[in-house]
């Protein structure tokens, strides 16, 4: 009885060429590596910044995420505390060092 792999390495087997040589076949994927063709971009990362970042909002929201705009990254440790004050049974302390956010949660 044929088990999952051995029948996946005959399908991959059957499908090389047996009359190309192994030389070939390197020189083949040689060639396709240096001169690599261009990746499809989605048209949604094709558009300008403020709508990329307008698209994102609204495809995470259509998920049932929550989202909040802040105009300066200082605004940003504020919008945590409205948000979790108002989302959870926690008491929250959010510092804002360095670029580094720290969020300090505690049961109420």
């Amino acid at each position: 009885m044929i088990n999952a792999r051995e029948e996946l390495l005959s399908k991959i087997k059957a499908g090389l060429d047996p009359l190309q040589s192994r030389a070939r076949r390197e020189k083949s994927v040689e060639t396709r590596l240096s001169n690599p063709s261009k990746h499809v971009i989605p048209k949604r990362a094709q558009l300008d910044r403020a709508k990329r970042i307008l698209l994102f909002q609204q495809m995470a929201e259509e998920v049932a995420a929550t989202t909040s705009r802040v105009s300066s990254l200082n605004e940003l440790p504020e919008t945590i505390i409205e948000y979790l004050s108002t989302t959870t049974t926690f008491a929250c302390t959010v510092k804002f060092i360095r670029s580094t956010i720290r969020i300090i949660i505690t049961t109420i």
